[in-house]
Parts: C-alpha cells; sequence; structure tokens
C-alpha cells in the first residue's frame, strides 16, 4: 500500500489556500451585506410595531428617549428590540410626540413621526447609514423614506 507523497500533501494544502483566498472576501461582504439588511429589516418591524400600534389606538406612541421602547408598545413589539443596539451601530429611537390638541406630530420640526438611529457617539453610523440608503432607499441621504435628521440622527420616516 502506498502512501502520500510530501509533494501530494503540498498540492492539497496549496489548492485549500487558494480557495480560502477566493472565498474569504465574498464571505466578507456577505456578512457586511447581511448587517445591512438586518438594519433595514428591523427599520421595517419596528415601522410596522408603530402602524399596529396606530391601527389599534388611533394614534401614535409618545416620544421617548433612544434604547427605551415607547409605552403601550409592548403589545405591538418586545421591547427588546428597542433596547438592542442596531447592527451598524447607534441605538434605535421613537421621535413622535402628541401636539397640544392631543393629535400626533414630529419632534423634528417639517417631519412626520419616524424611527431613528441616534449615533451615541459612534462615528462609523453616519457612514454605515449612508451607505444603507444607497443600497435601499433612494441614495440621497437628505430625501426619501431614509434621512439624516442631524449630524447624530438617522431616521427612517412613516408614511403619514
Amino acid at each position: 500500500m502506498r502512501g502520500t507523497t510530501i509533494l501530494e500533501l503540498m498540492l492539497v494544502v496549496v489548492i485549500i489556500g487558494v480557495i480560502a483566498a477566493i472565498a474569504m472576501p465574498r464571505m466578507s461582504n456577505a456578512q457586511e451585506r447581511a448587517m445591512y439588511t438586518s438594519t433595514w429589516a428591523t427599520y421595517r418591524n419596528l415601522a410596522a410595531g408603530v402602524e399596529a400600534y396606530r391601527s389599534v389606538w388611533k394614534s401614535l406612541p409618545q416620544n421617548v428617549n433612544h434604547a427605551i421602547s415607547p409605552p403601550g408598545m409592548a403589545s405591538f413589539l418586545h421591547p427588546r428590540v428597542w433596547t438592542r443596539r442596531p447592527p451598524i451601530g447607534g441605538a434605535w429611537d421613537w421621535n413622535g410626540k402628541f401636539d397640544t390638541a392631543g393629535n400626533p406630530s414630529s419632534l423634528w420640526v417639517g417631519l412626520p413621526p419616524n424611527i431613528s438611529i441616534f449615533r451615541n457617539g459612534d462615528s462609523r453610523v453616519m457612514a454605515r447609514t449612508t451607505l444603507l440608503d444607497r443600497l435601499v432607499d433612494n441614495n440621497n441621504i437628505n430625501t426619501g423614506q431614509l434621512r439624516r435628521l442631524q449630524s447624530d440622527h438617522h431616521c427612517y420616516i412613516l408614511d403619514e
């Protein structure tokens, strides 16, 4: 019975190395795409929860600080969804409030209620949100459903 030679073993190691060199960048890109897809899916999930709240209560939840579930939302979304860190960094934030007549209005002048990612000191969030806008919205961070509110907030605008 004949064993493997050093040359055959080295050839197998080289082939595995070439396959790994080809596969690693593809896996890295897939991981990055998954981060953006997950962030967009969470935006949509949070928006669906807010819309469910609105359909039941005929109003929107009140504004809360970032990383806090709006009052009354536990029936529509698990509160931990709001407290988990977004895949692209920062913290989730609900921006909505009631005006003096009790009608829902935006915390941000001129914008409807929105779900935002508060940068929370993470400098990568702005670049990642801009790329997310390019991938899923209109490639303009100042218009469309995904917008920059301030240097520290990027928001998903709810349909009015």
